[in-house]
């Protein structure tokens, strides 16, 4: 019989565990797993298991690996990135909207109270068409 605590990372072409190689947890911490998994799910101790997982609190049962890091570098640090980046984009995309609606706007104020905008309509044309 296979002891229920042995597993192996295996598909039909070889290993796969260097594929989550901070998912591939310690033997004392597959025990860990394993004893949370039989309890949560109620598998019988005959069934073997194969887990992937990883922690935050119990990290020194699992080589100092946590999940802080993997949520630190792998998640926020690209999520505020990409953020930061569309931030600018959106920015870049707003300026010549902003730059054009300062002469519009003084031409407008000035159509609305019906003032005498004399040499100003010239420096409004300018600003406006450069």
């Amino acid at each position: 019989m296979d002891n229920p605590s042995r597993y192996e990372f295996t598909t039909v072409d070889g290993h796969v565990s260097f594929l989550v190689p901070g998912f591939v947890p310690t033997e004392e911490f597959h025990e860990e797993l394993e004893t949370i998994a039989r309890d949560l799910y109620e598998v019988d101790n005959s069934t073997r298991i194969v887990m992937f997982g990883s922690t935050m609190k119990l990290s020194h049962l699992n080589n100092g690996r946590s999940l802080l890091t993997l949520v630190i570098f792998y998640v926020l640090a690209p999520y505020t990135s990409s953020y930061a980046l569309f931030t600018v984009v959106m920015i870049l995309s707003c300026l010549p909207l902003c730059i054009l609606s300062i002469p519009v706007t003084l031409f407008m104020i000035g159509a609305v109270l019906q003032s005498r905008l004399d040499f100003f309509t010239l420096l409004l044309t300018y600003t406006l068409w450069q």
